[in-house]
């Protein structure tokens, strides 16, 4: 059994590298795709109508990344979580994985939802980010759209919702996305492996 979670705890802090490399990946994807067009719109070289279906295009992006980030980083707080779970094991002598599990949920020094991690921060970016791609949009529509100002007046307000709405949803998604995957741990967490522990 010793031999068995010393594997485990191995694989689960290589699960947890790898995913947070592919979180990266996406991130600075994300970013360099957010730069481009907010270079292309200083430099105004392309029709706005373009722009304006590209800035689309990114919000669409932006809305997935924030699912996505939000997904990474309840996984990410459950690898963390197995791996203190690992560690009580040893410190305690006691190896069954599963009632660690439990006790470290039970003692709650490491939540799912905490606000200033790492994650969090992440998301924030996120959704900062898409406050400047909505940003964008109603600089088109002031500048480069001959609309009355009536209808840039609307668009204005629009946007100022859906920035509020952003940062209320983005949040709000993000602390269900931890709630749930915490809600389910340990039991139905699969990095348990409660059933494949072999007999010690």
């Amino acid at each position: 059994m010793r031999d068995f979670l010393i594997e485990h705890y191995r694989q689960v802090n290589e699960h947890m590298r790898e995913s947070d490399r592919k979180r990266d990946v996406l991130l600075s994807s994300y970013l360099l795709l957010v730069g481009a067009v907010v270079g292309v719109i200083a430099s105004l070289r392309f029709d706005p109508w373009v722009l304006a279906a590209v800035i689309l295009g990114l919000l669409l992006i932006g809305c997935i990344m924030a699912i996505i980030v939000s997904r990474f980083a309840a996984w990410h707080a459950e690898y963390v979580n197995v791996g203190i779970a690992i560690h009580k094991c040893f410190l305690e002598g006691d190896f069954d994985l599963s009632k660690a599990a439990q006790d470290v949920k039970k003692e709650g020094k490491c939540p799912y939802f905490r606000k200033g991690g790492v994650e969090f921060m992440m998301m924030i970016f996120v959704l900062f980010l898409l406050c400047i791609e909505v940003t964008g949009l109603v600089f088109l529509v002031w500048y480069w759209f001959g609309w009355p100002l009536w209808a840039k007046i609307l668009v204005s307000l629009i946007g100022s919702i859906a920035i509020v709405v952003d940062w209320v949803a983005g949040i709000l998604l993000y602390r269900y996305s931890l709630h749930k995957r915490e809600d389910g741990f340990p039991e139905k967490s699969w990095l348990i492996l409660e059933k494949k522990q072999p007999n010690a």
